[in-house]
């Protein structure tokens, strides 16, 4: 009997010694950015629910966004900082263990170039002029052999821009120079 009561407590002993080192499969409390471009998602998992407040912070520690989520345990918020200008900024989470924070970088925004020229098919005086709708403003001008300005026009779009210019009445060489917002040039000799 001795030996089945020693048998037992010593199970019992090894039982509760093995499950205290056990871990939890709980996620440990904390946030995270997953950043896609200009677009951050903010992950957080908290110990209990408490009120959260996410703010958004640019290099000079000066708040361009802020949220305040009331008795939350965790969430998954996305963020779009797309109209933000490029550069480094810091998400903050604060919560009742106190302020976490991580840096982001924004990148800027393409600028390449967003129209396009060229002769029109079976035409020897008519261009086609085309711009996106990211092109913003333009000028477009169109010099005479002589170097003069003939035409000038500048545009500022905000949709897709398709446009035929009849060169007939310019008599020789000359050339179409189009140059955007973002300094890209394209210039064509006719």
């Amino acid at each position: 009997m001795k030996k089945i009561i020693l048998l037992s407590a010593l199970c019992l002993s090894l039982t509760a010694v093995s499950l205290a080192g056990k871990k939890s499969d709980a996620p440990d409390p904390g946030f995270a950015v997953i950043q896609n471009g200009p677009v951050l998602k903010v992950l957080y998992k908290g110990t209990k629910p408490c009120n959260v407040k996410i703010s958004i912070l640019d290099s000079n520690m000066q708040r361009v966004f802020s949220e305040s989520l009331r008795q939350t345990e965790g969430f998954a918020r996305p963020y779009n900082m797309e109209q933000l200008p490029e550069g480094k900024y810091v998400v903050e989470v604060t919560d009742d263990s106190g302020a976490s924070r991580q840096s982001v970088v924004i990148p800027g925004k393409k600028t390449g170039k967003q129209f396009h020229i060229e002769k029109v098919h079976d035409s020897s005086d008519r261009y086609l002029f085309m711009a996106g709708k990211d092109a913003g403003a333009f000028e477009l001008k169109v010099v005479d052999r002589d170097g003069k300005t003939v035409y000038f026009e500048s545009k500022s779009v905000k949709k897709d821009f398709a446009q035929v210019y009849n060169l007939s009445a310019l008599r020789g060489e000359g050339f179409i120079q189009i140059r955007d917002a973002n300094g890209n040039e394209q210039k064509v000799e006719f």
